[in-house]
């Protein structure tokens, strides 16, 4: 009798034992893609000691680059090719503590088998054999990435990058200098086996994630956007830019070069970039409808994106106090205000969507084929900034980049943003929206470290325009 006991218990424990592997292996199957998103980074360091890595493609199935053992990538492209994709793919994820800000950091649960079912491959716990990785598809255009870094590849410290604003797709982004990615060992480190972000202009960082610039007048249309939403009749708003009239509280703040632009609407006082009609007409908001307008557009705010993508936050009043002096500073992009060049992007992606800014999409999978969309203005709001941002390329600050010749209908907004008074350093800006039903897309270019006689216009314009031709080419 006790021996019948014991063997009915012993049923009932390998029973028991089944539904606990067939549970947990369920589990398993259908969490699936949402542990990505917490795995750990030493976790991930261990699977890339262990897994050799799958084969990293951009959108029209070319190869990037592939593991062939265990630690080791093989790179695919041309010389030019592999070099405006250096960053973007990053240094091997143990040498960097911002390896979520590229390529082998956001895809690395991929492509080092970390989705990767061990209960279906159980003869891989019986007969081991080399893991081999999941293969990743970017978004990413290198026949573009690699022509918009043959533009830009003479600057010192130079971006660019191009959306769908339609999708959420990034199409391109370009930052130089660049890094030799298929010489491993010429990695700059530290004792600690860590690279050294610095090196060379941060040669080895995707600047248009992992780092923000003063956007100088590249925020304007962002502010008056806010403004419009909450006050829709400023829509009919005058300023007059005259001497006299360039004091706000205790603060005179001048347009570019002195210049002085008589009455000023909406469409005007985009179109010539006038910093006393900026700060004029935002100034009718309280702080309450500015900050209100300010989360909305996610500055001063940090935005959790899926699928590990990371880029720096944007920023509005910075650290500063939320001051009337740093309010006026920021509404025409000096002072503490900081963008991302990214965000930059998908903010003006949101204005030539009418109000809609998706968001990210960098590596495609089954599931974000359809990027979430954020309502961040409304769409007569959208309008009016979109035919104002119309009028800057056609007969504004960036005519250097107008496009009616090539029959490309194309909005955007120049910047000069005063970095340094002392020494002269600017950063100058160009945001071009294409609107075109088969290219939508905005790009951005942010050429920094630029001497006292650059401007947005001037400078960033003629590169904006070898750029889009470049793009428009390939339609």
């Amino acid at each position: 009798m006790k021996w019948k006991k014991n063997h009915r218990r012993g049923y009932s424990c390998i029973l028991l034992a089944i539904i606990m592997i067939g549970g947990i292996t369920l589990f398993f199957e259908r969490a699936g893609s949402s542990f990505g998103r917490t795995v750990s980074t030493s976790l991930l360091f261990k699977l890339a000691d262990s897994y050799q890595a799958g084969t990293i493609y951009d959108r029209n199935k070319t190869v990037i680059g592939r593991g062939v053992e265990i630690g080791k990538m093989e790179w695919g492209l041309e010389a030019d090719a592999m070099d405006a994709c250096s960053n973007l793919i990053g240094t091997p994820i143990q040498t960097t503590f911002a390896s979520s800000y590229t390529v082998l950091g956001m895809a690395a649960p991929n492509l080092y088998g970390y989705y990767q079912n061990r209960f279906t491959n159980w003869k891989d716990w019986l007969f081991p054999r080399k893991r081999i990785g999941d293969d990743v598809t970017l978004t990413i255009d290198c026949a573009m990435q690699e022509e918009i870094y043959k533009t830009i590849k003479n600057f010192s410290n130079a971006c660019v990058t191009v959306i769908n604003y339609k999708t959420g797709e990034i199409l391109a982004m370009v930052s130089v200098p660049t890094f030799d990615i298929r010489d491993e060992e010429a990695l700059q480190l530290d004792e600690n086996g860590v690279i050294d972000a610095s090196y060379n202009n941060s040669a080895y960082m995707n600047k248009n994630l992992h780092a923000t610039y003063m956007p100088g007048s590249t925020i304007k249309p962002i502010l008056l956007a806010i403004a419009l939403d909450a006050h829709p009749e400023l829509k009919d708003f005058v300023y007059i830019c005259e001497e006299g009239n360039h004091t706000f509280g205790n603060m005179t703040v001048d347009c570019f070069d002195g210049e002085f632009h008589g009455k000023m609407n909406l469409n005007d006082g985009i179109r010539l970039s006038c910093n006393g009609f900026a700060i004029a007409m935002s100034l009718e908001m309280s702080e309450e409808e500015l900050e209100e307008g300010l989360k909305r557009w996610e500055l001063d705010t940090a935005k959790q994106y899926e699928n590990r993508f990371a880029c720096d936050s944007s920023s509005f009043y910075g650290k500063g106090e939320h001051s009337q002096v740093n309010r006026i500073l920021g509404s025409i992009g000096q002072g503490n205000c900081r963008v991302n060049i990214y965000e930059l992007s998908s903010m003006y992606g949101a204005i030539f969507f009418n109000g809609i800014r998706k968001d990210p999409i960098f590596i495609q999978t089954e599931n974000n084929t359809n990027s979430k969309e954020t309502i961040v203005c409304t769409e007569e709001t959208a309008k009016k900034l979109q035919k104002a941002l119309i009028s800057v390329v056609e007969e504004g600050t960036g005519a250097s980049y107008c496009m009616k010749e090539e029959g490309i209908i194309v909005g955007g907004k120049t910047g000069t943003a005063d970095v340094n008074l002392e020494t002269g350093e600017r950063t100058v800006w160009a945001v071009a929206g294409i609107l075109e039903e088969d290219m939508p897309y905005v790009v951005t270019v942010c050429l920094a470290d630029q001497g006292k006689e650059a401007s947005g216009g001037t400078t960033a314009g003629p590169v904006m325009k070898e750029v889009l031709k470049k793009i428009v080419s390939k339609r």
